[in-house]
């Protein structure tokens, strides 16, 4: 687990035994991680016309209308009214903002690559999030995610302040005055990554010259799933090649869904007792 793509970005051996979902890692690449764009590749997707639905603005936790970085534009004789503007955008950011480049795993193709490598790793759902701060801001006020976050520093740095989950796991933001200091502070430059566990309060401040930095969110598999996906390896199991048929719409008979309801307990049994 973990050992193609984050072994790749530094991530210690003992990972799993000693940081998975009880602390937080810093890693530094060896080489510089395949298919992550260039900073002038990300400022270039800013420019290329792209939807409000693709960009978020926000400046210390607060969400910018789209209305203030997006214009009209007509396109193939269409009008669409929330192309994001890149000199409207700039001048929002000048003024301390964070855009952020939401569900890459859905239009990037890079992006795509790398959380598809990532979600083979783990068994998690993952989305990418690329996120430019302007120098000397925050764009998000300290808070926690519903997720496990591994983050990759690619242009300027950041400083993360972060505290030990607070009886919590949902996303939510935090009283910073009810927190007191940061259990770690961690600095992140060029090819530095950081793994953040779920629960764990974070809030970062980026450097003099800004920031731009890419979160990967680990997005937990529910029980509900976990189970359906148990269910359908034992049914494949049982049925072997006669399992395309059932997908072809052949009704089973009363005695053999039955039989196979109680062949499939008694194995899920077997496999929760023996540890899944």
């Amino acid at each position: 687990m973990f050992d193609e793509t984050l072994c790749g970005w530094g991530m210690p051996d003992d990972f799993m035994e000693e940081h998975w979902r009880r602390s937080p890692v810093v890693g530094q690449q060896i080489a510089p991680a395949p298919g992550v764009p260039a900073p002038d590749e990300v400022r270039d997707l800013l420019r290329s016309g792209l939807r409000a639905d693709r960009v978020s603005v926000s400046t210390a936790g607060r969400l910018h209308h789209p209305a203030e970085f997006t214009v009209e534009r007509v396109i193939a004789g269409r009008t669409v009214a929330d192309i994001v503007d890149p000199n409207r955008l700039a001048g929002v950011m000048e003024q301390g903002a964070t855009a952020i480049l939401s569900d890459g795993e859905h239009w990037m193709p890079w992006a795509t690559s790398l959380t598809t490598g990532l979600a083979e790793e783990t068994g998690c759902e993952v989305q990418a999030h690329i996120f430019l701060t302007s120098g000397k801001q925050a764009g998000l006020v300290p808070h926690v995610d519903g997720e496990d976050n591994f983050l990759l520093q690619i242009e300027g740095s950041k400083r993360w302040s972060l505290w030990p989950n607070q009886g919590g796991t949902s996303a939510r933001h935090v009283d910073r005055d009810r927190l007191g200091p940061s259990a770690v502070t961690i600095e992140l430059h060029p090819g530095d990554s950081l793994y953040i566990p779920l629960g764990w309060v974070h809030g970062a401040v980026a450097g003099d010259e800004g920031s731009i930095h890419i979160t990967y969110q680990l997005v937990p598999v529910s029980l509900v799933d976990a189970v359906l996906d148990q269910l359908a390896g034992e049914l494949e199991g049982l049925l072997g090649d006669d399992v395309a048929d059932v997908d072809g719409g052949v009704p089973l008979e009363p005695a053999v869904a039955e039989e196979l309801a109680v062949a499939i307990a008694s194995r899920l049994k077997t496999s929760v007792r023996n540890g899944m």
